[in-house]
């Protein structure tokens, strides 16, 4: 004979305060030559590590997340043919500091003026995801149990021993992108006086329990 169950889905939810700030930089130079366009896209990237130095950051913070460079074509409708553009080189980068308002301050202040002409995102995030998860998971086992007992009652039945609990291993998002800034734009583009959110984390547990 099967064994009786109930099967019960919990959605645990959890905040917290953001104590990491990332900032993450699109810098990107066109240049006929393949040389040219290195040699532009590593001035202007000597420039963003000039201007964190200059705001008392270690440039070294500053990692390559991704590098690129290629050949770009548009096509020539009245020859019907390719047009050679010249070679596109990118690179992105990362910078995360401590959430320190009067440092993300005079660091945004010093890019708005930079020559590195960079493109960049704000995030804010936790340093200890791990334990924002852990929070959650427990949220949604209790939400389960919750769930399960109120089923139970309705039922008329009662809740035996837990006999298996899965959840889906997702990843919970634990930053928030704030804005995109170009730098190029700064005599028109004010900087935004940011005050960040909670942190919002959620993922969903189901648990199985056998019934009586």
């Amino acid at each position: 004979m099967n064994q009786r169950v109930i099967s019960v889905q919990g959605r645990g939810t959890a905040t917290a305060e953001p104590d990491l700030v990332q900032l993450s930089f699109n810098i990107s130079v066109m240049d006929q030559e393949y040389d040219g366009a290195i040699a532009g896209l590593n001035d202007r990237v000597n420039r963003l590590r000039q201007d964190v130095a200059t705001v008392d950051v270690d440039p070294k913070g500053l990692k390559t997340i991704s590098f690129d460079i290629s050949p770009k074509h548009r096509w020539n409708e009245e020859r019907d043919e390719r047009v050679f553009l010249g070679f596109e080189a990118k690179h992105d980068l990362r910078l995360e500091l401590p959430l320190d308002q009067d440092l993300l301050n005079r660091t945004l202040a010093q890019l708005a003026q930079s020559a590195s002409q960079a493109t960049f995102s704000i995030y804010f995030a936790v340093k200890d995801g791990n334990a924002l998860r852990q929070r959650v998971l427990a949220d949604a086992v209790a939400r389960a149990r919750e769930n399960a007992e109120t089923l139970a009652q309705a039922a008329d039945v009662q809740l035996g021993d837990i006999l298996r609990i899965d959840y889906g291993w997702t990843e919970i998002r634990v930053s928030e992108r704030i804005m995109e800034y170009d730098a190029s734009m700064a005599p028109s583009m004010p900087m935004a006086d940011i005050e960040p959110d909670e942190i919002e984390a959620g993922d969903n547990v189901t648990v199985v329990w056998a019934i009586g």
